[in-house]
């Protein structure tokens, strides 16, 4: 049975890894994630997943298949906007990125919350000449953004530091994804599975056919046991999903089969029989996954 690779994409390795730790947050390490810079995507693994933020969909979408794509809908969390908010009133706030269209976004995020007495200034360290991006930094009194640009590989790094003011304050913000691009990413996980073990359970129906039997036993009792765990890292992940938006996350227990023990009979036919209805479980929690996620 194949195993899925997961591949964070970013713009560059901060955001990259930014992918892989948002997704191993929910994940927790069940399915191994690498990552990958948008320019070293040259074709597309059958066998992987690739996530990353809406700023690399367009050229992502060129190279890799909509079903193996999965776009992260990417926001600060609450406490960030609440921490700027105490600002000052008429303060000017640099809001520091590599993406310009990231920077309005941000701007345009704070307005909604009531933020107009703020007087924003975006930088984009890629998008604006240095000399510019240098200027603005030297004025900035509030300088604003999500947490990996903030750190010592950019803000804080030799090419910006020097010129910061001894009282700047920064506010870095953690960003998650949404319910609904996460959501996505773990009914294709499901799907993809779901598949794999059907395909699994016909291979292994085929060697009883043919008097294959001498790993079958074994085969059997792996297919059974891995229904399971897929199933249960699952409804660990909507669990986790869920409670980092303060969700209710009550449904999970629906999201488990009934139990990592499957009475196999010894009887080769009849245990394949049982693996058929061990899938169709699975199916329909599949099916529970994908209407929990859209109903978030």
């Amino acid at each position: 049975m194949r195993e899925l690779r997961l591949m964070a994409v970013g713009s560059d390795e901060l955001i990259a890894d930014e992918i892989k730790a948002i997704t191993e947050s929910f994940l927790e390490g069940a399915i191994p994630i690498e990552t990958i810079s948008t320019e070293e995507v040259k074709e597309a693994d059958p066998d992987a997943f690739y996530i990353c933020a809406t700023t690399q969909e367009k050229f992502l979408s060129r190279i890799v298949p909509g079903e193996q794509l999965f776009v992260f809908d990417l926001h600060p969390t609450e406490e960030f906007f609440a921490a700027i908010a105490k600002t000052p009133p008429t303060e000017e706030v640099y809001v520091f990125n590599n993406h310009l269209a990231y920077t309005n976004l941000l701007i345009r995020e704070c307005k909604e919350r009531g933020m107009t007495n703020l007087r924003f200034r975006p930088i984009s360290f890629w998008e604006q000449p240095r000399k510019e991006v240098l200027r603005m930094l030297r004025k900035a009194r509030y300088i604003i953004g999500v947490d990996r640009m903030m750190g010592s590989q950019t803000l804080f790094s030799a090419k910006y530091r020097f010129c910061l003011r001894d009282d700047v304050k920064i506010i870095a913000g953690r960003r998650a994804a949404s319910v609904g691009s996460a959501g996505r990413l773990l009914t294709g996980i499901a799907s993809f599975y779901e598949k794999e073990m059907h395909k699994e359970r016909k291979n292994l129906r085929i060697q009883l056919e043919n008097g294959e039997t001498g790993q079958l036993s074994e085969g059997i009792g792996h297919l059974s046991n891995r229904i399971y765990e897929v199933a249960s890292m699952l409804a660990d992940a909507h669990f986790h999903i869920m409670s980092s938006e303060g969700q209710d996350s009550d449904d999970d227990d629906e999201l488990f089969l009934d139990g990592p023990e499957v009475e196999l009979t010894g009887d080769f036919a009849e245990d394949i029989r049982l693996l058929g209805t061990q899938l169709r479980d699975f199916e329909l929690l599949r099916q529970r996954l994908q209407m929990l996620m859209e109903a978030a």
